[in-house]
């Protein structure tokens, strides 16, 4: 259900204050445009940089999978969601860094072979503001696609470490520091999508992946992949091209996107991707 527009008057600039810029990419990891073996807990990837600053603001991310028939979408087999806890500003259900839904980890999801389109659609709270009014809109469209793939027993092994994601959107927010003050943390987004910084730097590596299938399974050890988010976050997956990221409270800037807003995104998550998964889900920061 679509929620509705809410509209305001407003004396003044519904963001005063310091702004600051973030850029927020999201990219599908799994599946892509191929043939993969029939397995049951068959997982749905999204890669998204920058998420600690996403889900201050809204972020949800619905998805089906249905059967292809002459090119076009059936009744879908599976479908989901990923959404913000509005008390946490994280994934509903976080548990450290692995977020899933309680009762989505190794349920056995089992899809026929055969032929796929798989679509999601992306949004976020957004404001936008003129001349007196403001209008807040709480589920923003953003992006959305669609990408087709075929079923198989013969197929290929599921591997998240074998090929890149594939390239799906970006936005820039600009806003103030999040508060509970919703007119005061309103973001204005902008759809960029003329220059996307390189997925491959959300490929998983061998490591996290033996995690994320822990995880989507519901078997093996996944004793290790609490550390994971400590172990991965680091900043060298910054973006060159975009505005500066420094914290409207920070004493620096800089011309990259590390994501690193100590007001909003902890040290330990500063400009690192995550990794969200669905049938099975979970949401891995790595």
């Amino acid at each position: 259900m679509r929620l509705p527009a809410l509209f305001l008057l407003a004396a003044g600039s519904a963001w005063g204050g310091s702004m600051a810029n973030w850029n927020i990419t999201l990219d599908v990891a799994f599946p892509g445009n191929n043939t993969y073996k029939n397995e049951t807990d068959f997982p749905v990837v999204f890669a998204l940089h920058n998420a600690a600053v996403a889900f201050q603001y809204g972020f949800t991310i619905n998805w089906e999978i249905a059967p292809a028939v002459n090119g076009k979408p059936s009744k879908a087999l599976a479908q989901g969601s990923i959404r913000e806890d509005a008390s946490t500003h994280k994934p509903i259900n976080a548990t450290n860094n692995i977020w899933y839904p309680a009762d989505s980890a190794g349920n056995k999801t089992s899809l026929p072979n055969g032929p796929y389109l798989f679509s999601w659609h992306w949004s976020m709270r957004s404001c936008r503001e003129q001349d007196v009014q403001i209008t807040i809109d709480p589920a923003a469209s953003i992006a959305n696609g669609t990408i087709g793939f075929t079923l198989a027993d013969d197929g290929p092994d599921l591997d998240l470490t074998k090929d890149c994601p594939t390239a799906q959107s970006q936005v820039t927010i600009e806003a103030a520091e999040p508060s509970n003050d919703i007119m005061a943390s309103c973001p204005y987004i902008k759809i960029t999508n003329s220059s996307l910084p390189d997925p491959c730097r959300a490929k998983l590596s061998a490591s996290s992946w033996a995690c994320v299938k822990a995880n989507i399974t519901g078997t093996g050890d996944t004793a290790g992949c609490p550390s994971l988010k400590e172990i991965n976050s680091t900043t060298e997956d910054t973006e060159t091209s975009t505005t500066s990221s420094a914290s409207p409270s920070s004493t620096s800037s800089s011309s990259s996107d590390t994501g690193g807003v100590a007001a909003v995104v902890p040290p330990s998550a500063a400009g690192t991707w995550a990794v969200l998964l669905s049938v099975a889900g979970a949401l891995l920061i790595l």
